[in-house]
C-alpha cells in the first residue's frame, strides 16, 4: 500500500500528466479502522499537487462495503478540502460474487462539494 506519493518537485519530460489516482482498500485488506487512522490531510496535500502540477482529473476509491464507503465520506472527506478541485471522484464497492466493481454514491447525507461519477 502506498502511504504517500513521492513526486518530483516539478513536472518534467518523463511525467507530464497523471490522469487518475486509484485507492483500492479491498486489494490491500484495509477496513474502516484504516480510514479513521490514516493522515488524509497529508494525502490531500499530495492530491492537490497532482491536480495542480500534473493535471490529475480523476480520483477513484474502492471499498469492501457501503459501510466502509460511508465511513470514508464521514471521516476522510472532511480532511480533504482539495478534493473538490479534482474533476471526477468515483466511489466503487467490490462485488465478490460477480468479481467486479460496482460504482456507488455515498449513502451519507453530506454535501461533498465534489463531482461523483457513476459513468
Amino acid at each position: 500500500m502506498v502511504h504517500g506519493l513521492n513526486l518530483p518537485s516539478t513536472p518534467n519530460d518523463a511525467i507530464t500528466h497523471i490522469w487518475t489516482v486509484t485507492l483500492d482498500f479491498v486489494l490491500h485488506g484495509r477496513h474502516t479502522d484504516f480510514v479513521t487512522a490514516y493522515d488524509w490531510t497529508e494525502f490531500d496535500r499530495n492530491l492537490f499537487r497532482l491536480a495542480q502540477s500534473y493535471q490529475l482529473r480523476k480520483f477513484c476509491l474502492g471499498f469492501r462495503s457501503q459501510e466502509d464507503l460511508d465511513r470514508f465520506v464521514e471521516i476522510g472527506v472532511p480532511r480533504m478540502p482539495h478534493l473538490s478541485i479534482i474533476r471526477e471522484v468515483v466511489f466503487a464497492i467490490w462485488n465478490s460474487k460477480e468479481s467486479k466493481w460496482k460504482r456507488e454514491l455515498p449513502q451519507a447525507d453530506v454535501n461533498l462539494g465534489i463531482v461523483c461519477s457513476l459513468r
